[in-house]
């Protein structure tokens, strides 16, 4: 049976350099732990991401933020997890990035044998706003999460996860 607790949830610390070109930003869930001989699998863990990269001084070339939602976990013969969605928003008025990108990837629905129910991939969500002067580039990438395998008289796979984005600016 399907465990209570509240879905995992990532967390994130964001890098950069002293004087150096870029800033990055990246989280991504845990994977959800598999069941056997019929337990369900675990969930993926789920990934929102606002505003982790801000300009520094003296100014970068490139600021970007990646979010990366969980896989779910397998099961044999019961049902697998539900894969982590993934959100990535960044809104900035600041100047001095050359490039700014906002990238989010919906985690791998969990697989299924023994004629188990696998899950659908993780939606994804990305976004990005900019104002301001000197940006020469920027762009959105998501990507919805791979639905999850299924094998056995019964079992169905998952569905490939669904996405959204935008850009703005």
């Amino acid at each position: 049976p399907r465990s209570t607790a509240s879905s995992p949830r990532a967390s994130m610390a964001a890098m950069s350099s002293s004087g150096g070109s870029s800033a990055h930003a990246v989280a991504t869930g845990g994977a959800g732990g598999d069941g056997l001989a019929g337990a369900y699998g675990g969930d993926g863990g789920v990934v929102n991401l606002v505003n982790a990269v801000a300009a520094q001084s003296p100014p970068f070339a490139r600021a970007t933020q990646e979010a990366f939602g969980g896989r779910g976990g397998s099961s044999a013969g019961g049902v697998a997890g539900v894969a982590g969605d993934a959100r990535s928003a960044l809104t900035t008025t600041l100047t001095g990035f050359d490039e700014v990108a906002s990238n989010a990837t919906g985690g791998q629905g969990g697989s299924a044998t023994d004629g188990g129910e696998a899950r659908d991939g993780g939606y994804a969500d990305g976004s990005l706003h900019v104002a301001g002067t000197g940006f020469n580039g920027g762009g959105v990438t998501v990507t919805g999460g791979r639905g999850g395998d299924s094998s056995g008289p019964g079992g169905r796979g998952g569905n490939g996860g669904s996405v959204a984005g935008s850009v703005s600016g």
